[in-house]
């Protein structure tokens, strides 16, 4: 296997990863399970209701359902909550800088200057052209 056709590998587990897929998978294996053990003492109908019901969740089900919500609660950090983000920012990149004042707010947007800037100077002259 080449070391392109592993990097595309590694990649595209990542981006499963990152969006739920396996979390997906996990559940399909689990109702997979639930309705063929479910179909051992039932009609084949009875264990497609009694697998999607709700009311009878197997612990892998259970475990998927318990890992989506760790996963959705350390999604949502509480760092940012009322700082000035380009503050915050700054900060993460230079080490060194003072602590954001508390209870800063974003900067607004600058106001438009009152008078375009003016070009007092020439502009450079274009450099000369080789003759041949």
């Amino acid at each position: 296997m080449s070391p392109s056709r592993i990097a595309r590998t590694l990649l595209v587990l990542a981006l499963a990863a990152s969006i739920g897929l396996h979390w997906m998978l996990l559940q399909s294996v689990a109702w997979v399970s639930m309705i063929a053990g479910f179909s051992q003492k039932n009609s084949l109908q009875t264990a497609v209701t009694m697998t999607f019901d709700g009311n009878h969740p197997c612990p892998l089900c259970l475990a998927v359902k318990a890992g989506e919500n760790s996963e959705k609660q350390s999604d949502k950090p509480d760092l940012l909550k009322g700082k000035d983000l380009g503050c915050f920012a700054l900060n993460e990149i230079f080490h060194d800088l003072p602590p954001c004042p508390k209870g800063s707010e974003p900067n607004p947007t600058p106001a438009p200057q009152d008078t375009p800037s003016v070009r007092n100077s020439r502009p450079p002259v274009p450099p000369p052209r080789l003759q041949a």
